[in-house]
């Protein structure tokens, strides 16, 4: 699989501070090394062999942590953001380097899928959508449901915060046809959720593949104490031997 992805990975981290103010959230440290690490190792295990990294805040801390993707087994690139633009403007910031097709991925969050049957799926609805939308079931429950589906998987609602119990949660993982770049004005804030979503959502152009295995993210002290459990019951924080 050549498939890109695409990391969101420029945010402030204001739910970590005082931590982020000095580690970029990125790199908080989770078990024995630091969160990015994690995310890596199962892109490249599932086949991913080209990284976008869409960085901003402490971009220089993530450089030095990573490199170009060598010791990974992948391709590593950066796009640095010269200030927040949003979801969707930091893609359109690095339209230059963004594939025609590509993964995008939240900078913290980790979703232990087979990435290969996603992107199979993709294969099979790619001449009628320009974004598939990976959804938790929530049958372990994480947050409220935020996505609505309809004909079994078509994105028929979406709402960046939901309330309400029920329903499926967007896992934090995307893919996307690059036409959608079109839709967004260069060097301005944009949200993919609150505005690039909601255009394909109305044009019938948002695929679901929905997933009952449960996500992780470091957004908040908790649930980055929920992850570091999850990497010592999977096995995930083996010692480190390489040098």
């Amino acid at each position: 699989m050549t498939r890109q992805a695409v990391i969101l990975a420029g945010g402030l981290g204001t739910r970590l501070r005082p931590v982020t103010e000095t580690i970029p959230k990125p790199l908080m440290p989770a078990g024995r090394r630091f969160f990015l690490h994690y995310l890596l190792r199962l892109l490249v295990e599932n086949g991913v062999e080209d990284v976008l990294l869409l960085v901003g805040h402490l971009h220089e801390r993530v450089v030095d942590a990573v490199g170009d993707g060598a010791g990974y087994g992948c391709r590593i690139d950066y796009s640095v953001e010269p200030e927040l633009l949003g979801t969707g403007g930091a893609i359109k910031n690095a339209e230059a380097k963004v594939h025609d097709e590509f993964f995008v991925l939240n900078g913290d969050t980790y979703l232990p899928i087979d990435y290969r049957a996603l992107e199979a799926r993709w294969d099979e609805r790619r001449n009628e959508l320009d974004g598939l939308l990976v959804v938790y079931d929530n049958s372990e429950p994480v947050a409220p449901g935020n996505v609505r589906l309809a004909d079994g998987d078509f994105v028929v609602g979406y709402e960046k915060h939901a309330d309400r119990e029920g329903g499926y949660v967007d896992a934090g993982v995307q893919i996307f046809n690059k036409a959608i770049l079109d839709m967004m004005p260069a060097g301005q804030v944009v949200s993919l959720e609150r505005e690039v979503f909601q255009t394909l959502i109305a044009a019938r152009r948002l695929g679901a593949y929905a997933i009952s295995t449960r996500y992780y993210d470091i957004g908040t002290p908790e649930r980055l104490a929920a992850f570091e459990r999850y990497i010592d019951e999977s096995g995930l924080d083996e010692p480190e031997t390489r040098s």
